[in-house]
């Protein structure tokens, strides 16, 4: 029997780390191969496991029939890891935030699994993950007040983060008060409120720190991890995952088409479920892929996605692909810069555009399309709707398309840019809030400018080219999201 979790679900819940991240580089396809290799082995073992693909780690199984649920950490790294390492201590506090969430209703298991090893200097780390979860007593008074220590390091952290940042509203707001007393009333109101958000982040933080400090909730935490260190090069652990994955696929009973086809399907059904904006809709059951198997093999072929197979079947190391970048730079240098530093925003099909704005940006468009309508541009706001709905989701598709050629830098640059364009838009807004004046029309025309500018900076910065479309649909995306807005409130 378990240790009985005297947290309610929400109680932790402020301090929950949103891990909805998709990988950039070789992580991504390790990851995707690791719960593909879980799914496919649920499926021929007639375990009734439903796996969550991107949903609290990196992949949660559910097993309904059990009461367990199994959360796992992929990491696929080049270096060693150790007790202090971020990932590992990151790691050990989204386990332990889940294992409160989940503790009451479900036995919770905890993995962390790496292709790498544990770095020489961690003993602590490799004792540890020698033990597969069975922790003498000794070992556990070592463990114990590390662990203590990573979490309440980590509280504290976040504690202190959402203390600022309300300290920072509050001041703001307090710099608004005049003698206009309807005005003050409502700034007073919106204090009360802030400072009830800020005591209420403090409650929690003691509830936080007085669960930590419970022995026997670490001691039952600590024993629900286990460690996985394959202690291989990246290189080899994607091409075993890939061997390993076509065997099992190869005993699945009922299967007409070759294995390898049937891979790639079931590869791109894992990435297109790790994409979903719903988390339900993020789901690989032992059904779906029932369902996959009755497909022709010309529906097979047709949804399985070719870019991400080219990937699979044509993944060179991080490592090559830096030298051979290297080495063309030595060659010709103004040749890359003219060939690979260029950002332009492709031109895609008008149907992968709607597609996009019907499946997964419904709710993004209509609040877009509703800032437009509210500045007043009377005939030309279909026509503006039409040029921004088309740039902000080209740009979208632009980012996916790179991530999914795992053209890292490129990523990089593009969303540390869009980082500062989203200041610049926050910025904006506090300003525009005090203009009793504010024009649209003159606000639309200067800002555009400042855009501009700030992507000449970039051009400075990191000695590229940056096509001045692609902050003005940074900009359409940020509104659409909600920060930005060209009309007064």
């Amino acid at each position: 029997m378990g240790v009985k979790l005297n947290m309610t679900v929400n109680e932790l819940a402020l301090f929950k780390k949103n891990t909805d991240a998709i990988g950039t580089n070789r992580g991504f396809l390790y990851q995707y191969l690791k719960t593909l290799n879980s799914w496919v082995r649920n499926f021929i073992e007639e375990k009734e496991v439903v796996i969550y693909c991107e949903t609290d780690d990196d992949i949660k199984e559910l097993d309904l029939i059990n009461a367990i649920t199994r959360f796992t950490q992929v990491k696929c790294y080049s270096t060693a890891f150790s007790i202090k390492s971020e990932d590992i201590q990151k790691s050990i506090f989204n386990f332990f935030i889940l294992y409160a969430e989940y503790g009451c209703d479900y036995s919770g298991e905890f993995y962390f699994i790496t292709n790498s090893s544990v770095n020489k200097s961690s003993e602590l780390l490799e004792k540890w993950s020698q033990t597969k979860g069975a922790i003498d007593e000794k070992l556990l008074e070592e463990i114990v007040p590390v662990i203590r220590g990573i979490l309440i390091d980590h509280f504290s952290k976040t504690k202190e983060s959402f203390v600022k940042r309300y300290k920072e509203m509050i001041n703001t707001r307090k710099e608004k008060i005049s003698e206009n007393e309807k005005l003050n009333e409502k700034i007073v109101l919106e204090i009360e409120q802030i400072e009830n958000k800020k005591r209420m982040v403090l409650d929690q933080y003691d509830k936080a720190i007085a669960f930590v400090d419970q022995e026997d909730i670490l001691i039952d935490f600590i024993g629900k991890i286990k460690w996985q260190f394959d202690n291989i090069s990246a290189e080899a652990s994607i091409e075993e995952l890939k061997k390993e994955n076509l065997e099992l696929v190869s005993k699945i009973k009922g299967l007409e088409c070759v294995p390898n086809l049937m891979v790639g399907r079931l590869l791109t059904e894992v990435f297109h479920k790790s994409s979903e904006k719903l988390v339900e809709h993020r789901t690989l059951s032992n059904e779906l892929i029932i369902r996959i198997i009755k497909e022709s093999e010309e529906e097979i072929y047709q949804k399985a996605d070719g870019i991400l197979i080219g990937i699979y079947n044509r993944f060179d190391s991080i490592e090559e692909k830096i030298q051979i970048l290297i080495e063309r730079e030595n060659e010709d240098k103004d040749k890359k810069i003219e060939e690979m530093e260029k950002f332009f925003l492709p031109e895609f099909h008008e149907s992968k555009i709607q597609s996009l704005v019907e499946k997964g940006e419904k709710e993004n468009q209509s609040n877009l399309e509703k800032k437009i309508n509210n500045i007043g541009l009377g005939n030309d706001e279909r026509t503006l709707v039409g040029m921004v709905t088309k740039a902000r989701c080209t740009y979208l598709l632009y980012l996916d398309q790179l991530r999914l050629e795992g053209l890292v830098r490129e990523y990089q640059v593009l969303k540390s840019l869009e980082n500062s364009v989203r200041r610049l838009c926050f910025k904006a807004v506090r300003k525009n809030e005090k203009e009793s004046d504010f024009n649209p029309h003159d606000f639309w025309i200067d800002f555009e400018d400042v855009l501009y500018e700030l992507s000449k900076d970039f051009e400075i910065k990191f000695d590229i080219k940056i096509d001045e479309g692609i902050v003005f649909a940074q900009m359409y995306q940020i509104a659409a999201e909600c920060p930005l807005r060209w009309h007064k409130e």
